[in-house]
C-alpha cells in the first residue's frame, strides 16, 4: 500500500527559511484556483506569496506531497490541455505549460526544464499514456524538474537544495507519493471535462480536514533510485535514439573509449610507413617483394586511418544531432 510518509512534515508551514513550494508540499508553488480544486486534493490551508505580476497569490497548502502533485497534474491538463486545445491527442508541450504557467524570466524557465529532463520545448508528452507509454513518466519528470527550479534547489550548493532533497526525494515513498499523485490529478482534470475514467487502483480521498480517507493496493512497483522515474526510466532516456545514434553507440570502434587514440595512432602509423617506404625504395634496399607487401601495408594504414577519422566524424555528428534534439 502507499504509505504517506510525507504527513511527518519535516519543516514548520509558517518556517521562510524554507522555499514555500518545499515547506507547503505545493510542489509547484501554484495558486489557488476559483473553484478551490486544491481542496479535494487535500489543501488544508493558504498562504500570501508574490506572483509573477508582484501582487500576493493565495497559494494553497498541502497536508501531504501527493495532494500537492495531485493539484499539480490537474492545473497542467486543466489549464495546458483542456483549457488551450482539447483535440483528443492527449498530449501537452513545455510551451504549452509555460504560455499558462506565467512565471518571470519563464523562457529561461522554459528552457532550463527542457535541457535538465532532455525533453524538447515543442515535443509532445502523452500524459495519459495513451500512444506513448513512456509519457506519464515525461511528465513527471516535468514536475519534478519544475519543482527543483520553484525551490531553488538545481544545485547541490543552492540554498534550497538540502530541503527539496528531504521532502521530495528522502525515500521511495516520497517519490510513489508523488508519481501518484500527479497521476491521480491528471485523471481527475479529465474526468472533470465529462470523461468517465474509472477510480484507478492507486487512487485515495481526504476528508475535510485534509487527511486521506482510503489507503489503495495493488501498488506496481517503482525503481529503487529515487533520481529515476517511476516507468523506469532515466531523464536522457526521453530522448529517443535514432537507428544511427543506437548504431553508434554500440560500435566500440567509433564510441569506445579508445576511439580518438585510433585515429591519431593510424594516422602517425601512416606516415612512417610512407617514409620508410619512400625512403627504402629509392636507396634500393628492399626487393620488389619487400616493396610490394610494404606498399600493400601502406594503403591498409590509409585505409584504417580514413575508417577511424570517418566514424570519429560521425560520433561527433551524432552527439551533435543528439544535443539539438534534446534542448529543442
Amino acid at each position: 500500500m502507499i504509505q504517506l510518509t510525507s504527513l511527518m512534515r519535516p519543516y514548520k508551514v509558517n518556517d521562510k527559511s524554507v522555499p514555500a513550494s518545499v515547506r507547503l508540499y505545493n510542489i509547484g508553488a501554484i495558486g489557488s484556483s476559483r473553484a478551490k480544486h486544491e481542496k479535494r486534493f487535500g489543501a488544508i490551508d493558504s498562504t500570501s506569496l508574490p506572483g509573477s505580476n508582484g501582487k500576493p497569490l493565495s497559494t494553497p497548502c498541502f497536508s501531504t506531497i501527493y495532494g500537492g502533485a495531485a493539484y499539480w497534474g490537474h492545473y497542467i491538463v486543466r489549464r495546458c490541455y483542456f483549457e488551450n486545445q482539447d483535440d483528443l491527442s492527449w498530449n501537452v508541450t513545455l510551451r504549452d505549460i509555460f504560455k499558462k504557467y506565467s512565471t518571470g524570466d519563464s523562457d529561461t524557465y522554459m528552457n532550463t526544464v527542457s535541457k535538465d529532463i532532455g525533453v524538447g520545448v515543442d515535443d509532445p508528452i502523452d500524459f495519459l499514456g495513451a500512444k506513448d507509454d513512456k509519457g506519464p513518466a515525461k511528465l513527471f519528470w516535468v514536475m519534478y524538474a519544475m519543482g527543483r527550479w520553484e525551490a531553488n534547489a538545481r544545485k547541490p550548493s543552492s540554498k534550497g537544495y538540502e530541503p527539496f532533497e528531504k521532502v521530495y526525494s528522502g525515500n521511495q515513498q516520497l517519490i510513489d507519493e508523488m508519481w501518484y499523485g500527479m497521476r491521480r490529478g491528471v485523471w481527475e482534470a479529465v474526468r472533470d471535462a465529462g470523461y468517465n475514467i474509472e477510480t484507478q487502483p492507486t487512487e485515495f480521498d481526504f476528508d475535510e480536514s485534509g487527511n486521506p480517507t482510503m489507503v489503495v493496493q495493488n501498488r506496481p512497483q517503482v525503481p529503487q533510485d529515487a533520481h529515476q522515474s517511476p516507468s523506469n526510466i532515466s531523464p536522457m532516456d526521453n530522448h529517443r535514439k535514432t537507428k544511427l545514434e543506437e548504431v553508434v553507440e554500440k560500435d566500440k570502434a567509433i564510441s569506445g573509449p579508445l576511439s580518438g587514440s585510433r585515429t591519431i595512432l593510424s594516422g602517425i602509423i601512416l606516415l612512417i610507413t610512407n617514409f620508410f617506404n619512400g625512403t627504402l625504395t629509392e636507396t634500393g634496399v628492399l626487393s620488389e617483394t619487400q616493396q610490394i607487401w610494404l606498399t600493400g601495408f601502406f594503403w591498409a594504414t590509409v585505409s584504417a586511418f580514413v575508417f577511424f577519422l570517418f566514424m570519429k566524424l560521425l560520433r561527433l555528428y551524432v552527439t551533435h544531432q543528439a544535443d539539438k534534439n534534446k534542448n529543442g
